[in-house]
């Protein structure tokens, strides 16, 4: 015969509230939770880092095409002086 373990009697016993325990302590009961809930879990963005000083600066292509030519158009800004660039290139 295969002998109990003592996690299981301790489990019975509060189960059953043979032994009175101190307030705050809460039994699971363990037969109440068989559908496990989702947990939802947020993305987290991270902020971009606040620039003090100049020279923090974006930079984005475009592609485009006019009269049948593709051409590249690079835009730079300088997120602290909100001073923008941008030039065409055909290459």
């Amino acid at each position: 015969m295969k002998s109990i373990s003592i996690s299981t009697i301790r489990k019975v016993i509060k189960r059953y509230n043979l032994i009175e325990y101190p307030k705050g302590l809460n039994y699971h009961n363990p037969q109440s939770g068989f559908a496990k809930k989702k947990k939802n879990y947020k993305l987290k963005v991270k902020p971009y880092p606040k620039p003090k000083e100049l020279g923090y600066i974006e930079i984005d292509t475009i592609v485009r095409f006019v009269e049948g030519i593709k051409r590249y158009i690079l835009n730079a800004v300088d997120i602290s002086s909100k001073f923008q660039f941008a030039y065409e290139f055909k290459s």
